[in-house]
């Protein structure tokens, strides 16, 4: 193949978009990892589709205008990173923001959930926030039928719960993953001619990679020796049984049987987004943990 200057110019643009999709990646990364000096907190979150269930595209498009928008006054930049979780989605990452700023804004966009992780030693810890919306208070200045749920945010917000994770996984080991992953956004062109020659178009996926606020809690289930469980909850390869009338009597107990009920809900509901049927399965898991604890020492 003769190596002409157009072709050369080519090659090297294709270099060029390879090297920025890979750039953004490792930016993002050792900013997760605690690797870059001047981050030392960052929070991953999105104004779309409040409470886990899907908007128009029209209320989408406007939301993330109005919290960019916000953002910008707030003095914050952001990155946008795509994920896979039984369905695309699209949060910002934004550096430096605090975890006040961070509540307020998933509280007013109606986030079930959100990431903010800080810097300690030299390293990230990761921290899952989950939000109570009990009382929540729509915006007037946001109209429900063009933006969806927008609320009005109390002085202090209230947080439901919460998971730690000290550990993130990158592309090298969630290159196979085919679900359940965040990953630098995909590059897609067009066909184009330029200098008398047609560009083809392309497609690129972003590098991959996942915060695991499971690894550290037994996210495969109770062990077979447990006598509250049986093996056939599929996905998290165990499933625990307790029963109602076994449960203690208690505040702590009560609360967590209610969570429970709660969560088996609405990890069944088909038009919650799959990053919270996710998340709420590993929840539901932990708090069966946590009843059928209780229950044994009794």
């Amino acid at each position: 193949m003769k190596i002409t200057t157009k072709l050369l110019k080519s090659l090297i643009n294709e270099v060029l978009k390879e090297a920025t999709q890979n750039t953004e990646y490792d930016r993002i990364m050792n900013m997760f990892r605690g690797n870059v000096d001047s981050v030392d907190q960052v929070a991953l979150l999105t104004p779309e589709n409040p409470h886990a269930k899907p908007l128009t595209p029209q209320q989408n498009e406007l939301r993330a205008q109005k919290f960019e928008e916000e953002m910008a006054s707030m003095g914050y930049g952001f990155r946008i990173v795509s994920g896979m979780y039984e369905g695309p989605e699209d949060s910002y990452m934004v550096p430096h923001m605090t975890l006040e700023d961070a509540k307020k804004l998933s509280y007013k966009y109606g986030q079930e959930s959100f990431i903010h992780s800080v810097k300690t030693h030299n390293e990230m810890d990761h921290t899952m926030y989950y939000i109570d919306f009990e009382g929540a208070q729509q915006d007037p200045e946001f109209p429900m039928e063009e933006y969806g749920p927008v609320y009005t945010v109390p002085a202090q917000v209230p947080i439901e719960s919460e998971e730690f994770s000290g550990t993130i996984s990158g592309h090298d080991e969630m290159a196979s993953a085919t679900d359940y992953y965040s990953h630098v956004p995909d590059k897609v062109w067009t066909t184009k001619k330029k200098g008398g020659e047609i560009r083809p178009s392309g497609y690129k996926r972003g590098k991959k990679f996942s915060i695991d606020f499971f690894k550290g809690s037994n996210q495969q289930g109770i062990p077979l020796t447990d006598p509250l469980q049986s093996p056939r909850y599929v996905r998290e390869a165990k499933y625990i049984f307790i029963k109602e009338s076994a449960v203690p009597n208690t505040i702590q107990a009560q609360k967590l049987a209610e969570q429970i009920r709660r969560l088996s809900k609405q990890i069944c509901e088909s038009n919650r987004l799959g990053s919270s049927k996710y998340y709420g399965r590993h929840r539901l898991l932990k708090a069966k943990r946590q009843l059928a604890e209780m229950i044994n020492k009794r």
